[in-house]
């Protein structure tokens, strides 16, 4: 069958992963998106993932095409039988965000639909809840990542909930690998979020800082890492190596996403030995492989999240790293993975019978 999915799809980590489990666990049908031409190396180990270039001259066009239901993204849908939006926070809604609600419009609903792997906000106004519950009211299924995301729609029958879909990330990674004295640091741009979280900036770099410092000087190699350029996050890093003394910043590896190089992340991280979440996904890959992480929460999807294992108290926000000294962490050790696993896998439970 051929499938047409939709998600961001901007060498996210996080977000390409649902991509490859998605195709690894349904190796017989094609699975089609659309991505900017300027990751022309994202998803080529995946013979099943067919990849539709979205040039310049192209997107330009589709301003004026959209209107007329003739964009790429309708054409390539016509082609197929089938739709997958999969994706975290794909229903947002900032202040004053037009945006948001463009990118709801041109959501796929000409074949049958199913939504999985995302959560429900933030958002803004109750219009646009409305909005989104009438897009979600034609899909075939739809599996929320969290129960808050699926409680916003109790009007709907056709909602679920599942944890995320990266939980079940073992079943395409399993190796062995020798630990290392190692932290692995998730870095985000604070500038590029929330207005209340950039008030912060200052205050998360110098926590980081302060946590390269504190690790080096106990022995350890410090990973600091990029999930998503397009988002800041290798500026971050840089802004952060630059304010380091050179008896720091030596101890300090820089280990960039590319598009494809998911396993060599995927296998640093199962090396450390704890790990420093900024990035939503560093946190669940953190709980997957059992490794110590404490959870950087730059909005509420995290705490959201860890609400469904009562772990939320872990979460530590983005304005109380000021009070916090690197040696007082209280690291989360996740200890129901196996349960979590299978629990992520029902996000494919409808999907299943079809493919």
């Amino acid at each position: 069958m051929e499938v047409f999915v939709r998600g961001f799809f901007h060498v996210n980590l996080g977000d390409d992963l649902f991509l490859y489990i998605l195709a690894r666990r349904y190796p017989n049908h094609n699975f089609h998106v659309i991505v900017n031409e300027e990751y022309p190396k994202v998803f080529e180990s995946e013979k099943n993932i067919i990849v539709h270039p979205y040039k310049k001259i192209r997107r330009g066009l589709d301003r004026l095409l959209t209107q007329f239901e003739k964009d790429l993204y309708v054409e390539i849908e016509r082609k197929c039988q089938l739709n997958i939006v999969i994706g975290g926070s794909i229903f947002q809604e900032r202040k004053d965000d037009l945006v948001a609600r463009k990118r709801l419009m041109k959501m796929p609903q000409l074949n049958p639909t199913y939504i999985l792997g995302a959560n429900f906000g933030p958002y803004e106004t109750e219009s646009y809840r409305v909005l989104v519950q009438e897009y979600l009211a034609k899909a075939e299924d739809v599996c929320f990542r969290d129960e808050w995301s699926k409680e916003k729609f109790p009007e709907l029958s056709n909602i679920r909930f599942a944890p995320d879909i990266v939980l079940g990330i073992k079943k395409i990674t399993e190796r062995d690998v020798k630990k290392k004295k190692r932290i692995f640091v998730s870095v985000i741009d604070c500038l590029r979020k929330e207005e209340v979280i950039k008030t912060d900036a200052s205050t998360y770099e110098s926590f980081l800082i302060r946590c390269i410092e504190f690790y080096s000087r106990q022995g350890y190699e410090i990973v600091l890492s990029s999930f998503c350029k397009m988002e800041g996050d290798e500026e971050a890093i840089s802004k952060i190596v630059a304010k380091l003394t050179p008896v720091y910043s030596e101890k300090v590896v820089i280990l960039n996403y590319s598009g494809n190089n998911w396993e060599e992340m995927l296998e640093s991280i199962m090396e450390s030995e704890k790990v420093v979440a900024s990035r939503f996904h560093s946190m669940i890959l953190g709980m997957v492989f059992n490794i110590p992480v404490v959870p950087i929460a730059y909005n509420r999807k995290f705490i959201q999240f860890l609400n469904n294992f009562d772990l939320s108290q872990y979460c530590v926000t983005v304005s109380e790293l000021d009070k916090l000294a690197p040696e007082e962490i209280n690291y989360m050790l996740f200890d129901e993975s196996d349960e979590a696993v299978r629990s992520a896998n029902e996000h494919f439970k409808k999907l299943d019978k079809i493919l």
